[in-house]
Protein backbone atom coordinates (compact mmCIF):
# COMPACT_ATOMS: atom_id res chain seq x y z
CA UNK A 1 0.00 0.00 0.00
CA UNK A 2 1.16 3.35 -0.38
CA UNK A 3 2.24 5.52 3.09
CA UNK A 4 3.16 8.91 2.43
CA UNK A 5 1.96 10.01 0.03
CA UNK A 6 5.02 7.63 -2.19
CA UNK A 7 3.55 5.81 -5.24
CA UNK A 8 6.17 3.67 -7.01
CA UNK A 9 6.08 2.97 -10.67
CA UNK A 10 4.50 -0.77 -9.84
CA UNK A 11 1.30 0.74 -7.87
CA UNK A 12 1.16 3.78 -10.91
CA UNK A 13 0.67 0.94 -13.42
CA UNK A 14 -1.28 -0.97 -12.00
CA UNK A 15 -3.53 1.88 -10.86
CA UNK A 16 -3.86 3.05 -14.95
CA UNK A 17 -4.85 -0.83 -15.95
CA UNK A 18 -7.51 -0.54 -13.24
CA UNK A 19 -8.63 2.75 -15.09
CA UNK A 20 -8.85 1.18 -18.44
CA UNK A 21 -10.40 -1.63 -17.50
CA UNK A 22 -13.16 0.25 -16.11
CA UNK A 23 -13.76 2.53 -18.90
CA UNK A 24 -14.09 -0.45 -20.93
CA UNK A 25 -16.51 -2.23 -19.07
CA UNK A 26 -20.14 -2.36 -20.79
CA UNK A 27 -23.65 -1.27 -19.23
CA UNK A 28 -23.97 -5.38 -19.59
CA UNK A 29 -20.53 -6.04 -17.06
CA UNK A 30 -21.39 -3.65 -15.15
CA UNK A 31 -25.04 -4.65 -14.36
CA UNK A 32 -23.72 -8.21 -13.48
CA UNK A 33 -21.24 -7.02 -11.63
CA UNK A 34 -24.04 -5.08 -9.45
CA UNK A 35 -25.62 -8.66 -8.67
CA UNK A 36 -22.31 -9.59 -6.48
CA UNK A 37 -21.59 -8.88 -3.65
CA UNK A 38 -18.92 -6.58 -3.55
CA UNK A 39 -14.88 -7.45 -3.80
CA UNK A 40 -13.99 -8.86 -0.06
CA UNK A 41 -11.06 -7.62 2.27
CA UNK A 42 -7.53 -9.58 1.98
CA UNK A 43 -5.71 -10.45 -1.40
CA UNK A 44 -3.22 -8.28 -0.70
CA UNK A 45 -2.19 -5.97 -4.04
CA UNK A 46 -3.97 -8.08 -6.25
CA UNK A 47 -6.82 -8.00 -3.96
CA UNK A 48 -6.37 -3.75 -3.33
CA UNK A 49 -6.78 -3.88 -7.55
CA UNK A 50 -9.86 -5.37 -7.79
CA UNK A 51 -11.89 -3.78 -4.70
CA UNK A 52 -10.60 -0.47 -6.74
CA UNK A 53 -12.21 -2.17 -9.88
CA UNK A 54 -15.40 -3.53 -7.98
CA UNK A 55 -16.12 -0.21 -6.32
CA UNK A 56 -15.55 1.85 -9.83
CA UNK A 57 -17.76 -0.21 -11.72
CA UNK A 58 -20.37 0.31 -9.14
CA UNK A 59 -20.66 3.98 -9.13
Amino acid sequence: MVQDGDVTGEETVGADHIEQAAHRATPAVIDVLKRFPAAPDGGGRVGELIRVLDAGLRR
